[in-house]
């Protein structure tokens, strides 16, 4: 599924873009969990390289703030 090209809260046009990590991966922190010291054990969404950081393609609206992302 693309991602939508309208805010799904204020209908304003979706400026598209990525979210790019600066290490290895890019995980998923679920609401009430500990990040910790680490990130071992957590969900990786997107996996990068040494020479590629981790990036999910993404939109997000200016008018309201609302981001999002495909995982």
């Amino acid at each position: 599924m693309p991602l939508p090209t309208t805010c799904p809260r204020c209908d304003a046009a979706l400026a598209r873009g990525h979210i790019a990590g600066q290490m290895v991966h890019l995980n998923w922190i679920a609401a009430g969990d500990s990040v910790g010291l680490t990130t071992l054990g957590k969900q990786h969404l997107a996996t990068g390289s040494l020479f590629r950081p981790p990036m999910l393609s993404a939109a997000r609206c200016r008018a309201c703030g609302l981001g999002v992302f495909e995982a």
